[in-house]
C-alpha cells in the first residue's frame, strides 16, 4: 500500500523517508518500491556520502537517530514532505518526532494495532 503512495509523492516532486526498525524491512520496502518503478537511496549505517537532496530514501531508525547529531541531518529530516513509518506501532520512533517539521505528513503502517505493555 505505502508503495502506490511513495510512488505518487514521488511523481508530484515529493521528498520521502521510508523508516524500519529493522534492515529486513528495508530490504523489503526498497523491493517492494522497485515493483512500482522506484529506487530508493538507502541511509545505512555503514554507507557515508548520502546524496540527501534525492527525493527518494530509505532508513533504520536507529541510523537516523544516530546521525541527528549531523546539521545536515537535521536540514534533510525539516525538508521532507512525506515520512513512512512501517512497524510504526514499535516505541523506538517516539525520539524521532521532534525532529519532523510540522509541514511533514507522517503515515505509519503496522499489521499489529496497539503496542504491547505499558506503551
Amino acid at each position: 500500500m505505502f508503495s502506490f503512495l511513495v510512488r505518487s509523492a514521488n511523481a508530484k516532486g515529493k521528498k520521502v523517508l521510508i523508516l524500519t526498525h529493522r534492515i529486513e524491512l528495508i530490504t523489503q520496502a526498497g523491493g517492494a518500491l522497485q515493483r512500482v518503478g522506484l529506487d530508493p537511496l538507502k541511509i545505512e549505517a555503514n554507507k557515508r556520502g548520502v546524496d540527501l537532496t534525492q527525493n527518494l530514501h530509505t532508513a533504520m531508525i536507529e541510523t537516523i537517530t544516530r546521525r541527528m547529531r549531523k546539521k545536515e541531518y537535521v536540514d534533510y529530516l525539516s525538508s521532507l514532505d512525506l515520512i513512512i513509518i512501517d512497524e510504526c506501532h514499535m516505541g523506538n520512533f517516539d525520539k524521532f518526532f521532534s525532529y519532523i517539521s510540522p509541514k511533514t505528513v507522517v503515515l505509519g503502517f503496522t499489521a499489529t494495532p496497539h503496542r504491547e505493555g505499558n506503551q
